[in-house]
């Protein structure tokens, strides 16, 4: 009987290179590598704390989670691998341990090994500024009096300046000094803000307004006014009294004997001076200027409204002058105006004064 069977070499060529199944990849089993870089072991840390590790792993890294005392306190799902641990509800002194655990996206696990580090609850440090005074009218055409600082920390006392950073206008213009030669400043109210930080990661600042000006030439009766007020804020005595004539008069506002430009001079410089004074703010709005000629002299006549001085001194008491007002007179010089004639107008009817008179203020000054 005929085989109908054909020959191998007729077989169909697909049946012929049919190929075998391919073998399974291997199954991911390795663990990430993770290890701690920061903090250091038994390090001392406060506030909010940043633990960075160093990962890896063959495939990704899916999670990396902190642990503080077993408990999960941050994570992240992707690079860098810096996780934060806030701290400052912990005890003082308490000393607490740290894992960190790298899972990968096979769900290897990878742990580091604990890291014991000790929590500091200290106090932040504290900025006192020397100078600039609070509220401080600086006159650019002075040699302006260097800036100065002190950093304190409660618990470790003053801090070097190498830990004080100055800002102007939210710029740092200096860091690591406690003394600072003023910058160049444009006209006008600047802020200044001192920080300092402590070894602990703790800052603490304070600040200043600062109003940059700059004195008028005095050839206007309104520039010899400006002068004075701001020769006042800026606590500048040699200015202020620059501003009188030899034969300066303020009278009180109540009959009485006047003081004359030796005695304002006197009263200025001790006021001015004093170290005692922290801070002082002068307010005043002028009124129209009217010039006029008398005995062959140009005078110049002027009210000026809503006079307001506070004065502190470093035991928090305040000297107040509110709502005064004076009629002034200036006369004409060679080559500047100069105030001759104040009549302190200080609870004249219509004027809802408060405190002290300028005449009393100064008064007291002189002592």
């Amino acid at each position: 009987m005929l085989s109908l069977r054909r020959p191998w070499w007729l077989m169909p060529l697909a049946l012929a290179c049919t190929p075998s199944p391919e073998e399974p990849s291997p199954a991911d089993v390795t663990a990430p590598h993770v290890a701690f870089l920061f903090p250091d072991m038994e390090a001392w840390v406060a506030d909010t704390v940043r633990v960075a590790v160093d990962v890896s792993d063959a495939d990704r890294v899916a999670r990396v989670t902190l642990f503080v005392d077993g408990a999960a306190v941050s994570s992240r799902h992707e690079p860098p691998w810096s996780l934060t641990w806030i701290s400052d509800h912990l005890p003082d002194s308490s000393r607490h341990l740290l894992q960190v655990e790298a899972v990968d996206g096979a769900g290897n696990i990878g742990l580091t090994e604990g890291r014991a580090v000790w929590v500091c609850q200290n106090s932040p440090p504290e900025i006192r500024i020397e100078w600039p005074p609070p509220d401080h009218w600086m006159a650019l055409e002075n040699d302006p009096r260097p800036w100065s600082c002190r950093a304190i920390d409660p618990e470790e006392g003053s801090l070097p300046g190498e830990q004080v950073i100055w800002r102007l206008d939210g710029s740092v213009i200096d860091a690591g000094n406690s003394i600072l030669h003023p910058p160049a400043l444009p006209e006008g109210p600047h802020q200044l803000r001192v920080t300092a930080r402590d070894r602990w990661g703790r800052t603490g600042s304070a600040g200043r307004d600062i109003t940059a000006f700059r004195y008028g030439s005095g050839t206007d009766p309104g520039e010899v006014i400006d002068a004075f007020l701001n020769a006042l804020r800026a606590r500048d005595p040699d200015r202020a009294v620059e501003s009188l004539a030899d034969a300066f008069r303020l009278y009180p506002p109540v009959p009485g004997a006047p003081l004359d430009a030796g005695g304002v001079a006197r009263a200025l410089t001790a006021l001015l001076s004093d170290s005692g004074l922290v801070s002082i703010q002068v307010e005043g709005v002028m009124g129209p200027v009217e010039r006029f000629g008398w005995r062959g002299t140009q005078l110049a006549k002027l009210e000026l409204h809503r006079l307001a001085v506070r004065l502190v001194d470093t035991s928090g008491s305040t000297r107040h002058l509110r709502a005064s007002a004076g009629r002034l007179f200036l006369l004409e010089g060679e080559t500047r105006w100069r105030l001759l004639l104040w009549r302190d107008l200080h609870g004249a009817a219509g004027i809802g004064s408060g405190g002290p008179s300028l005449s009393e203020l100064l008064r007291h000054a002189a002592g």
